[in-house]
């Protein structure tokens, strides 16, 4: 049955037994999903109640918060353990309905040890058994193909001083005497133990071929035959081989000796800075050389290990300025593998750039601020050697123009008022290649009087400025507009 109230309660009830089926209900909140008047309701032993979306987690039958609730059969019990006062037993509780249990412990279930000698059995509820007994030790390989150790199977107590000792083949070259592993042709280099069918990789390992530069011994392990049927190419490093007393069984072994550490690598070129008025690319690195005739050096700043990445036989080079990582190594001949690869960090500085900046004429307007957009003219030149630098306007941004004071410039604004200017370098292709060399720069442009109309002179003196005319004190209004209609300053 499934009831959902559109007013108060889903469910009215004197009393309520559920023995079967599945009642789901949904109240408004606050109101309860099911309403119980008199007693507690009945529910079957393994019936649960909880809410619809969460069927694994117990609530109550009364308010849900306006979320659905079931009454349902509990199929998928939640199981929790409890001291019985029985011995030898424990109690099992669903959490979700009534169902409950006594049931005997099973120390099945795991192990605790107990010291050097012994362990318990343990039961899932956590219980121990009463008496200890004897760890059952077993010797077990290692990963690492050199050693073994030795613990209990039952609890995984590890004997003490065993976690880690080395494998005895004292009676016999391939075989341990102690944990049965059973060692095939092999090869150990440093702490390092590989088995043979890997031994070409690893041997190129040792020689440096990826990455090692180290010059050492290899000791062989195996048995009477060593590595049979398998040509080896080593393509770095001297080292020497000691039989161990096993015979080496190669149809042919070629060790072309191209000691890296006596190659010379490229290394960057300090000091380049972007070229003005100039298309020649520059240099990034040195060469570098291969001793002896054993490969050619190459060049990237493509993705190295790609198939499809272009390698120059010279050193790289740009026009413009930038970070670079230059990726190198050597391409081997025909009796010569490639070597792995290394990096160098190249650059070329940006230009240093110094401006200046023309303003068209402002009119007096009592603050120091310009107009970022009323630029007659700006000029990029070097900072250090004064060379012109041209750039289009999509390539800056002039943010700020303020000028050194607010007043009209001298001869009626006719003298240009000193200025400072802001200007930012926008994300272009040309202007990348320039940096500036401070914050702000000079800046120039003539602060003109502004224009005051509609004044009555009629009875005063005032010293008037005339467009094109020295001032003139007048008492009468008829010199002034015998001369124009405007004035452009009164001072008193």
């Amino acid at each position: 049955m499934s009831v959902e109230s559109t007013g108060y309660y889903a469910v009215n009830f004197q009393s309520l037994t559920v023995m079967g089926g599945t009642l789901s209900a949904k109240a408004v909140e606050p109101y309860s999903a099911i309403m119980v008047a008199d007693e507690a309701p009945t529910f079957a032993e393994n019936y649960k109640v909880c809410k619809a979306d969460t069927p694994q987690e117990k609530t109550s039958y009364g308010n849900a918060q306006g979320v659905r609730i079931l009454i349902t059969e509990c199929t998928e019990h939640d199981f929790g353990y409890a001291d019985s006062e029985t011995s030898g037993m424990h109690n099992v509780a669903c959490k979700l309905c009534s169902v409950f249990r006594e049931e005997a412990h099973d120390f099945s279930f795991g192990s605790e040890p107990s010291d050097q000698m012994k362990h318990y059995l343990t039961c899932a509820c956590g219980a121990k058994s009463v008496t200890a007994e004897y760890h059952n030790f077993v010797c077990t390989p290692n990963n690492d193909s050199l050693t073994h150790g030795t613990a209990c199977s039952v609890c995984g107590y590890e004997k003490a001083d065993s976690s880690s000792e080395e494998h005895d083949f004292t009676s016999d070259k391939t075989l341990c005497s102690k944990c049965g592993f059973k060692r095939g042709v092999s090869i150990r280099f440093g702490d390092t133990l590989i088995n043979r069918e890997k031994f070409a990789d690893v041997l190129d390992l040792a020689m440096g071929g990826s990455g090692s530069s180290t010059d050492g011994v290899i000791t062989v392990y195996g048995g009477e035959e060593c590595f049979p049927g398998t040509q080896i190419t080593v393509k770095w490093g001297k080292f020497t081989i000691d039989l161990n007393g096993a015979e080496l069984a190669f149809p042919g072994i070629t060790l072309f000796d191209i000691n890296r550490n006596a190659n010379e690598t490229p290394t960057a070129i300090t000091g380049p800075v972007y070229k003005v008025n100039d298309n020649t690319p520059q240099t990034l690195h040195t060469s570098g050389r291969v001793i002896g005739t054993v490969g050619t050096m190459k060049y990237t700043t493509g993705n190295p290990e790609s198939a499809d990445t272009v390698w120059s036989d010279t050193p790289l080079t740009s026009r413009d300025a930038g970070e670079f990582v230059v990726y190198y190594k050597v391409f081997g001949d025909s009796n010569h593998l490639d070597s792995a690869y290394g990096t160098i960090s190249c650059r070329i500085a940006k230009y240093k750039l110094a401006y200046e900046i023309v303003c068209l004429p402002k009119v007096y307007d009592g603050t120091k601020n310009g107009d970022p957009k009323n630029i007659a003219s700006i000029t990029f030149f070097g900072a250090e050697d004064k060379t012109k630098v041209v750039l289009t306007e999509k390539d800056y941004t002039v943010e700020s123009i303020v000028y050194e004071s607010e007043n009209v410039g001298g001869n009626l604004g006719t003298i240009p008022v000193s200025a400072t200017a802001s200007v930012k370098l926008n994300d272009t292709n040309t202007a990348s290649n320039y940096e500036l060399a401070e914050d702000q720069s000079s800046a120039s442009g003539c602060i003109t009087p502004a224009r005051i109309e509609g004044i009555d002179f009629h009875g005063y003196t005032f010293k008037v400025l005339y467009i094109n005319t020295y001032a003139k004190t007048i008492k009468d209004p008829l010199d002034v507009y015998s001369k124009g209609s405007y004035i452009y300053a009164v001072l008193i």
